[in-house]
C-alpha cells in the first residue's frame, strides 16, 4: 500500500530558500531543482514528487514562482536517478524518471492542440476543452451548454491553443544491452521550446513523464515519455570511471616502459601472432585529436584500419574483441549492412511522415564500428560511407530533409581478396575487389596471408589445441580500457619539429617511388603517419611526440607496405618490388620456353605453348600473348589456318 504524505508548503517553501538561494534570487526563465538536495531535506515529498507528478509538479512551480524575485516560466527537475530503458514496463505508468540513451530516429515538427475551441453551430458560443498527448480531436456529442440544442460544432482554429511537438525515438546505450538481447527503445515526445533540439546519434538523458497509449484500437498499450528536460552527454572512452588507485596503476605501468607492446599483447591474446596489427589497433583504439585550422576547416584525429586477408586467420576474431574494448563498439557484417544502414536512412511512418533514422556510424560516434564482410557489400553502399570515412559527416537530403549528420568514429573493416583467398601468381590489385578512393581512406591496409610457416604453425597449433602454455597476458581488458581513457582524457601530444621533419623526409621518398603506380602516396598516407605517431605519444602518456612515435608509425606503415607487396621499404631505403615480380615471371616464362623445346625440337605448338606459360605464372592469356611478341628469342611463325607454332631460334 502506498502512502501519500501530505505536502507541508511552508516547510517545502523553507526547504528551497535554504537550498536554492541563488537560483531563487538570480535565475531568470529557467529554475533548475537539484533532486538529491531536495530528497535529502523533505524525502517524503521528493518520493511522492516521482510517483505523482501531475498533481506535484503544478504545486512545486507555483510554490518556485511565488519565492523567485525573476520570472520564471519553466523549472527543471536535476539529478533524478537514472532508469535503464528495459526497466520503464507498466508500473512506471504515471511516474517521472530519468533514462539515458541514443537518439535513434526524430520526426518533424507538427502542431498539436492542447485546447480546443468549438462553436455551436445554432448559438455560435464557444465552448473549449482540454486534450491530453495524442488523443484524438472530436466535436463534443452533446448539448450545447448555452442555447441546449445539439445541432453540431466547428472547431475555430484561431481562438484554439496549439503548441509545437516533436517526437523522437531513444534507444538504450549499446553498451548496456545485455547479450543476445535487441536494444530497447521508447518514444519521447518534445514540446515548445525543446522542438529540434535533438538529432540522430546523440547522446542524452531524458526526464519525463512516462505514459501508456493505445494506436491500434485494441487491448495493447506501448509506454511514451513526455519530455520534461533533455541533458546532452558524451558516451566514449573519456566516460570511464577511473578512481585514485587506478590512476596510480596506470601510471606505473607506462613508467615501466614498453608499455605499448605490452598493452598490445593483451588484446585478443587467444589469437597467436600479429603483432604489427595488434599494435596498429591498440593505435587506433586510442586515436588523435580532432584538428580545427583557423579557416574553418577540420581535420579527422580517428585512425581507421583495413583488413585484407585470406579466411581462418582470424579478421573476425580481432573485430569483436575491439568492438568489446570500445565502450562504444558496434560491430555489423557487410551481408547483413547496406549504405542507409551504415549511415542514416530517411523512413515513413504509418502516418505517411518521413522520419530521420541513424545507422551504425551515427549511433557509434565517439566509438569504434566494426564491419566484416567488408567485401560483401555492393559497389553502391560502399560508396556512401566515403563522406563519412573522410570528413566525418553524413549529410541527408532525402523527402524534403537537408541535414548533416556527426559520425566521429573509428572503422575497422575486414574483407576477403577476390577469389576468396590470395594467389601469389596473380598481381595484387587484380585480387582486391575494392575502389581506389575506398583504399585511401584507410591510414592502415593490412594484407594477411596464410603462409605455411613449420616453426609458427606448430606454436599455432599447439595453442588452439591446448598443448602449449597459455597465453599469459599482464593486464585484463577492464584495465586497458582504464588505460586509454586515462591517455585520452589527459594527453593530446603536440608534433616536435624533429618528428615532423622526419616523416616529412620518409613521405617524400615513398612518394618518389610510388608516383607510377596506381595507389601512390598521397597526403592521406601523411596525415595518417602523424595520426598513428600522436596516438602512439598518448599511450606513453606524453605530450609531445618524439622519435620513438615516430619510428613506431613508421614501422607500422612500412610493414603494411611491404605485406602487399608492390615496394619494400624501411626508413632509408625503398625497393620497387613490381620490378623484382616481373623479372621473377620472365625468369619462369624462359625456362619453360627450354623445358618445351627439349620435349618439342624448335617448333612448339601454340596452344601447348599458351597453356604451358599460363599455368606457371598464373598470367592471363593476353599478358603471355604480348610478352612473347615483345621476345627477341621467340617469333610467332603461322604454318597454316589450323595448326600454329612457335620457332625458337637458336
Amino acid at each position: 500500500m502506498i502512502t501519500i504524505y501530505p505536502t507541508d508548503t511552508e516547510r517545502l517553501e523553507k526547504i528551497l530558500q535554504e537550498t536554492h538561494h541563488h537560483e531563487l534570487t538570480t535565475n531568470t526563465g529557467t529554475f533548475k531543482l537539484d533532486y538529491p538536495t531536495l530528497y535529502q531535506y523533505y524525502y517524503e515529498y521528493a518520493e511522492e514528487l516521482l510517483k505523482n507528478p501531475d498533481t506535484e509538479i503544478p504545486l512545486l512551480e507555483h510554490t518556485i514562482k511565488t519565492l523567485a524575485i525573476q520570472p520564471i516560466h519553466r523549472v527543471q527537475i536535476k539529478n533524478i536517478p537514472n532508469t535503464p530503458i528495459r526497466q520503464i514496463h507498466s508500473q512506471t505508468h504515471g511516474q517521472i524518471l530519468s533514462f539515458e540513451g541514443n537518439v535513434k530516429k526524430t520526426r518533424t515538427v507538427f502542431n498539436q492542440i492542447t485546447r480546443a475551441a468549438w462553436n455551436c453551430n445554432h448559438c455560435g458560443k464557444t465552448t473549449t476543452i482540454k486534450l491530453a498527448y495524442d488523443s484524438k480531436v472530436t466535436a463534443p456529442k452533446e448539448k450545447c451548454p448555452y442555447c441546449d440544442r445539439k445541432k453540431g460544432y466547428t472547431l475555430d482554429t484561431k481562438h484554439t491553443e496549439f503548441r509545437d511537438v516533436q517526437l523522437f525515438t531513444v534507444q538504450e546505450r549499446l553498451e548496456e544491452v545485455q547479450r543476445g538481447f535487441q536494444p530497447v527503445e521508447i518514444k519521447c515526445y518534445l514540446t515548445d521550446s525543446m522542438v529540434q533540439t535533438c538529432k540522430p546519434g546523440d547522446k542524452i538523458k531524458v526526464t519525463g513523464v512516462i505514459d501508456l497509449r493505445n494506436t491500434n484500437n485494441n487491448n495493447r498499450f506501448t509506454e511514451y515519455c513526455i519530455v520534461k528536460d533533455v541533458d546532452f552527454l558524451e558516451r566514449n572512452f573519456e566516460d570511464v570511471t577511473i578512481t585514485g588507485n587506478d590512476k596510480q596503476l596506470i601510471r606505473k605501468v607506462a613508467g615501466e616502459g614498453d608499455v605499448i607492446n605490452r598493452l598490445a599483447e593483451a588484446i585478443v591474446p587467444s589469437l597467436h601472432g600479429n603483432k604489427e596489427l595488434k599494435k596498429a589497433l591498440l593505435l587506433q583504439l586510442a586515436s588523435s585529436d580532432k584538428e580545427t585550422h583557423p579557416d574553418g576547416s577540420t581535420q579527422r584525429g580517428d585512425i581507421h584500419i583495413l583488413l585484407i586477408g585470406d579466411p581462418g586467420i582470424g579478421k573476425s576474431k580481432l573485430l569483436q574483441g575491439v568492438s568489446q574494448l570500445a565502450p562504444r563498439g558496434v560491430f555489423t557484417s557487410g551481408k547483413s549492412s547496406s549504405g542507409a544502414g551504415l549511415t542514416a536512412a530517411a523512413v515513413k511512418d504509418v502516418d505517411d511522415t518521413w522520419t530521420l533514422e541513424a545507422g551504425a556510424m551515427v549511433l557509434a560516434d565517439g566509438g569504434h564500428v566494426c564491419i566484416d564482410e567488408f567485401d560483401k557489400m555492393s559497389e553502391n553502399d560502399r560508396s556512401a560511407i566515403h563522406e563519412a570515412l573522410e570528413q566525418q559527416t553524413i549529410s541527408i537530403a532525402k523527402a524534403g530533409m537537408n541535414t548533416t549528420l556527426h559520425s566521429q568514429c573509428s572503422v575497422l573493416a575486414a574483407a576477403n581478396p577476390k577469389f576468396g583467398s590470395f594467389n601469389d601468381k596473380k598481381d595484387l590489385m587484380d585480387q582486391i575487389q575494392l575502389s581506389t578512393p575506398l583504399l585511401s581512406r584507410f591510414d592502415l591496409i593490412f594484407i594477411l596471408r596464410d603462409v605455411v610457416d613449420e616453426e609458427r604453425d606448430l606454436l599455432l597449433a599447439e595453442s588452439i589445441l591446448g598443448m602449449g602454455k597459455a597465453p599469459e597476458t599482464a593486464f585484463d581488458t577492464e584495465f586497458i580500457r582504464k588505460y586509454i581513457s586515462y591517455a585520452r582524457r589527459k594527453y593530446s601530444p603536440e608534433m616536435t619539429d624533429e618528428a615532423s621533419h622526419h616523416i616529412s623526409q620518409f613521405f617524400v621518398k615513398w612518394r618518389n617511388h610510388t608516383q607510377y603506380q596506381q595507389s601512390k602516396a598521397n597526403t592521406r598516407q601523411l596525415q595518417a603517419l602523424m595520426r598513428l605517431s600522436k596516438a602512439s605519444a598518448r599511450l606513453r602518456l606524453s605530450d609531445k611526440v618524439e622519435m620513438e612515435d615516430v619510428r613506431l608509425a613508421i614501422d607500422i606503415e612500412t610493414y603494411c607496405i611491404n605485406s602487399s607487396g608492390d615496394i619494400e621499404m624501411s626508413e632509408g631505403t625503398v625497393v620497387d618490388m613490381r620490378n623484382n615480380q616481373k623479372a621473377k615471371t620472365e625468369e619462369l616464362m624462359n625456362k619453360e620456353v627450354q623445358h618445351l623445346k627439349e620435349d618439342y625440337g624448335n617448333s612448339i605448338p601454340n596452344h601447348i605453348m599458351l597453356k604451358q606459360l599460363q599455368n606457371v605464372t598464373g598470367k592471363s592469356r593476353d599478358y603471355v600473348r604480348k610478352w612473347l611478341r615483345n621476345e627477341d628469342e621467340c617469333e610467332r611463325i603461322i604454318l597454316d589456318t589450323v595448326v600454329q607454332t612457335w620457332s625458337v631460334r637458336e
